[in-house]
């Protein structure tokens, strides 16, 4: 039992202390992010700050101290002067008891300077007479001997002066309020001056780098104006634009090469598709007179394909053409009339010779929705057809491949332009 109730007051006791720590960690971090939040300029004049306040706390208790230990030098250095003038005499009539003789000797005292206490004790430290209380011997801050001719002790005696503690106080205060004011005067000529040397530099670069940013002027400069830490930094900022400069002239260079290049492999594509353009059309025109002078069917679709093939060659050389209107941005989608089921066909026509030679099947599924005629780049789309097909017949090796045309939504409205998906599926490995 008596272990089950120090472990209770245990996890009291932790659970009291804990939400101070955190209260703790919560005010330094706080502290941390203020700092963070500060300028240089602003943490500079923190530090100043702090520092005004710790030479005021630090010496508010010094001048305090001083003071009374000045105070007290003062009165007994005062009490030590009176009782030199007053010593023979007094000294005398304590040592015959002269009790009215001790009396008038004082009262004189008390009549030419001002004491605010006194007490005179025999040499057994025995209180003969005194003016105000306290005068316990043991707990007198000085006294003074009193010796006769012989140099013997007769007895003690306390005097305190009235010292004018108020006016030396505020002198005192005075004089340290000035200079805490010197102090701040000089402070403040040394923040100023540091910040023309710290946080003027600073500011600058900060300028120069935000104006940077904003107009990615490589012509702008820091002025140097020291050698030190933020000098140093200054030159490397100036030196990290003037590179950046030399490798912007350098990439400008490298871009018109590029683009002088480009312009030539362009005309070089232009010369060789028009050399090969030629003998393509006489190929097709010697085919078509061919296929109109034919009599037997079987003869007539080889010439067929002879000339579809051909006018797929002579579209691929012209795309050849687009490549550099590409990479100029010149290159146009047409948008003619045309009909998308010969366009298809015929694709699954000139295709159809390599894959019968494969044992494969081109099966073409166009969606009845969608009408014969449509708008378009009939060139492009089957360039693009052919190339899928090819690829699908490449990698099958059993089965068919599949030429599908359907519109994205359920059907096409008539007059409305509409989104159609071709798509190419093989029962092959891809």
């Amino acid at each position: 039992m008596l272990v089950t109730n120090l472990t209770s007051i245990g996890r009291h006791h932790q659970s009291f202390i804990m939400p101070t720590r955190e209260r703790g960690t919560s005010f330094y971090q706080k502290l941390v992010d203020l700092e963070g939040q500060l300028t240089i300029k602003g943490k500079i004049r923190a530090l100043f700050l702090a520092a005004l306040m710790l030479c005021l706390i630090i010496s508010m208790p010094l001048l305090y101290f001083g003071s009374t230990n000045f105070i007290t030098k003062l009165q007994h250095n005062s009490a030590s002067f009176i009782v030199n003038l007053i010593h023979e005499e007094l000294a005398d009539k304590v040592e015959n008891i002269d009790l009215s003789g001790i009396d008038q000797v004082l009262n004189n005292i008390m009549n030419t300077a001002s004491i605010k206490q006194y007490c005179l004790f025999n040499k057994d430290k025995v209180l003969i007479k005194s003016y105000h209380s306290g005068c316990k011997f043991d707990s007198l801050p000085y006294q003074s001997d009193l010796r006769n001719k012989q140099d013997a002790i007769v007895g003690h005696i306390y005097l305190r002066p009235e010292v004018k503690a108020r006016d030396m106080a505020l002198s005192a205060v005075s004089m340290a309020l000035c200079l805490i004011a010197a102090y701040f005067v000089v402070s403040f000529f040394l923040l100023a001056k540091l910040q023309r040397l710290i946080t003027r530099p600073l500011e600058e670069l900060s300028h120069a780098v935000n104006q940077f940013s904003d107009t990615n002027d490589f012509h702008i400069r820091v002025p140097k104006t020291s050698n030190d830490e933020i000098g140093q930094l200054a030159s490397t900022f100036n030196n990290l634009l003037q590179d950046m400069r030399k490798k912007e002239h350098a990439l400008v260079l490298a871009k018109n090469h590029a683009d002088e290049a480009n312009e030539l492999k362009g005309d070089f594509l232009a010369s060789v598709s028009h050399e090969i353009r030629t003998p393509m059309n006489g190929i097709i025109g010697t085919a078509e007179l061919l296929l109109g002078s034919l009599e037997t069917q079987k003869h007539k679709n080889y010439t067929s394909t002879i000339l579809r093939s051909s006018e797929s060659l002579l579209s691929i050389i012209n795309d050849i053409l687009d490549f550099s209107k590409i990479e100029s941005g010149k290159l146009d989608i047409e948008k003619i009339p045309f009909n998308l089921y010969s366009e298809i066909e015929d694709v699954g026509d000139l295709m159809a010779i390599k894959a019968i030679e494969k044992g494969l099947e081109i099966i073409i599924s166009i969606s009845p929705y969608i009408p014969s005629n449509v708008i378009g780049d009939p060139s492009r789309l089957r360039q693009i057809i052919t190339n899928l097909v090819n690829n699908a017949i490449k990698f099958t090796q059993t089965g068919h491949v599949l030429i599908e045309v359907e519109p994205i939504g359920s059907e096409v409205e008539e007059k409305r332009s509409e989104t159609l998906r071709f798509s190419v599926v093989d029962t092959g490995i891809g």
